[in-house]
């Protein structure tokens, strides 16, 4: 048989009421911000894999993007004849051969 403890009576069941009431409000409040806590857990799991999943779609498009656009084409540009015979007479000084650039430019 459970033990059970006896009814509390007169002053002594008011001043013990008024100690559970303080209780059972510290346990509310308690339990309000869990669930106050779980709640902005929750949104702020949800917010991140929206952010994850907006971060592939943007990578995938960009991917496509790149893929879609051709490489443009760099032009390459001719030294200056000028630049063409200053090495020339540089390679000649310095070899005493001409090189084949400079007998291009010769001719």
């Amino acid at each position: 048989m459970a033990y059970r403890k006896p009814p509390l009576e007169g002053a002594r069941a008011t001043a013990h009421a008024g100690i559970d009431s303080a209780e059972r409000r510290r346990r509310e409040a308690v339990a309000a911000e869990e669930k106050l806590r779980m709640a902005r857990m929750a949104n702020m799991a949800r917010l991140r894999a929206l952010r994850l999943e907006k971060e592939a779609a943007d990578a995938a498009e960009a991917q496509r993007i790149a893929l879609e656009t051709p490489t443009p084409v760099k032009k390459v540009r001719k030294p200056p004849v000028k630049a063409v015979a200053k090495s020339a007479v540089k390679a000649i000084s310095s070899t005493g051969n001409a090189p084949l650039v400079a007998k291009a430019v010769a001719s």
